[in-house]
């Protein structure tokens, strides 16, 4: 493993002599075709004071020569040989960072412009510890949103507010609260993460952001959430998450029960009582793809013999199928009527 500087362009002594505001986390693995973005839209920031971290996890393929071919002294690119994992390339990179904030991007993601300036002004009249906004959807392939991650869901956040622990866990749950805060990218300050001593969960592959988050709100953390979206999150049907979406729950809830006996969790009552029911949840969610592997796959049989084999698995698919539908509904007629949109761009 080693660190390699990139080349300073002329003009940017400035820049490099200053200690940046602002530190941002790339961690990537075999993202040649979006990194270039992901760094484009951060260096194109409003706010200049930034410094840009990129921990390469392994990539097998020309992820490494995209960012070598940016000519800013700005960008750090943390080289590894072998994969170990998101958690682990993001880690590398806190090492290094010096900005007062820590800003995460994934390698397939974007900024909007503005971004960091209007998170910051929040963070400063909020007295912030951990600043969150909403996240437009973007599936692969489009340019446009076809919702954001607040509203997907049904999720309300009409100010900037300050969220607990158990709100928190809350707004990774179906309800009227539901935000899915676990999947924010917030601005976090270095000083608060370095004062207790906090990282990501290296030993994690999924829900290492939700474990982070909750570990610095339990330290009593100042988490401010912002319902403007500046953050642009692609899926992709590739992805870790997508591709093992019944082994993270698995993985989730042992995540969840690991949690459970902490002493800084067991002296809030609320926070406690949202765990437990994230822990149902979870276990709802394993029966539901229990049922639904087999389904996808029209092995129908199969499908009968798993809800048969538990008459539980039978009310969760009927609890569940409705919403899935609709979900699954109103993101294709997004998805369509952006297709609609790029088709008359063209002819026009």
């Amino acid at each position: 493993m080693h660190a390699t500087s990139l080349p300073e362009p002329s003009g940017a002594a400035r820049a490099r002599r200053a200690t940046p505001l602002v530190s941002i986390v790339i961690a990537a693995c075999n993202t040649e075709r979006y990194i270039g973005r992901a760094l484009q839209s951060v260096l194109t920031q409003t706010e200049r004071r930034i410094e840009v971290i990129v921990a390469d996890d392994g990539s097998a393929d020309d992820t490494v020569s995209v960012v070598r071919g940016f000519d800013d002294r700005r960008i750090t690119l943390l080289t590894s040989a072998r994969n170990h994992g998101q958690s682990h390339a993001r880690n590398r990179a806190l090492q290094r960072a010096r900005g007062e904030w820590i800003g995460i991007l994934d390698s397939d993601d974007w900024y909007a412009p503005q971004r960091l300036a209007r998170l910051l002004e929040t963070a400063r009249a909020h007295e912030a510890d951990l600043i969150a906004d909403d996240l437009y959807m973007i599936q692969d392939g489009d340019e446009r949103p076809w919702g954001t991650l607040f509203s997907q869901y049904g999720g309300r956040l009409n100010e900037a507010r300050v969220i607990s622990a158990a709100e928190f866990v809350l707004s990774n749950l179906p309800g009227k609260r539901h935000l899915g805060l676990g999947s924010a990218k917030p601005l976090m300050r270095r000083g608060f993460l370095a004062r207790h001593g906090l990282a990501y969960d290296e030993t994690l592959r999924c829900g290492e952001d939700f474990a982070l988050y909750l570990a610095c709100l339990v330290r009593g953390a100042r988490f401010i959430v912002t319902p403007q979206p500046y953050y642009f999150y692609r899926s992709r049907r590739d992805s870790v998450t997508s591709a093992h979406m019944h082994s993270n729950f698995e993985q989730l809830r042992q995540n969840n029960l690991a949690l459970l006996p902490r002493e800084l969790i067991r002296r809030d009552a609320q926070l406690l009582a949202a765990l437990t029911r994230r822990l149902a949840y979870i276990e709802q969610r394993i029966d539901y793809h229990r049922i639904m592997r087999p389904l996808k796959k029209r092995a129908f049989a199969a499908a009968v013999a798993e809800a048969l084999r538990s008459p539980r698995l039978l009310s969760i698919l009927v609890s569940y199928l409705p919403n899935v539908v609709r979900l699954r509904v109103r993101r294709r007629l997004k998805m369509f009527r952006n297709a609609l949109w790029r088709r008359f761009s063209r002819v026009a």
